[in-house]
């Protein structure tokens, strides 16, 4: 899936609570080869703040030069997508396969879709 949004065109970036390095250390050496040219920019809570509050997603638009509104962040955490959500970002719940669900908040988009994306549910909320 990220070298498809890679293809097309979509800035990619990673905001993680592990560090910038250690971000860089797995994209370049991750189970489907190196993938850090794929990756536009990192972040981390030193770089860019807390995750679970809607400044340190401000700060990461700013930083990007994209609008709020223009930047789809995905998390299995809810407390990071309602931070992002009221940064302005739209948002996608993630559940990875064999862990438990979102809060119910997070289960499901308007529609109540869920889609299936290789080895993650994504839940647009």
């Amino acid at each position: 899936m990220l070298r498809r949004w890679h293809a097309d065109g979509i800035t990619l970036a990673v905001f993680s609570s592990g560090s910038v390095e250690a971000q860089r250390a797995w994209f370049g050496h991750s189970p489907d080869g190196d993938l850090s040219p794929l990756v536009n920019a990192h972040f981390d809570i030193a770089s860019a703040g807390p995750k679970r509050e809607p400044d340190s997603y401000r700060r990461i638009s700013v930083r990007l030069a994209i609008p709020p509104a223009a930047i789809v962040f995905l998390s299995d955490v809810g407390a990071e997508l309602d931070a992002a959500r009221t940064a302005g970002w739209q948002t996608i719940g993630v559940r990875r396969e064999g862990e438990t669900e979102l809060g119910r908040r997070h289960r499901r988009s308007p529609r109540g879709s869920l889609v299936r994306r290789g080895r993650l549910d994504a839940v647009a909320t």
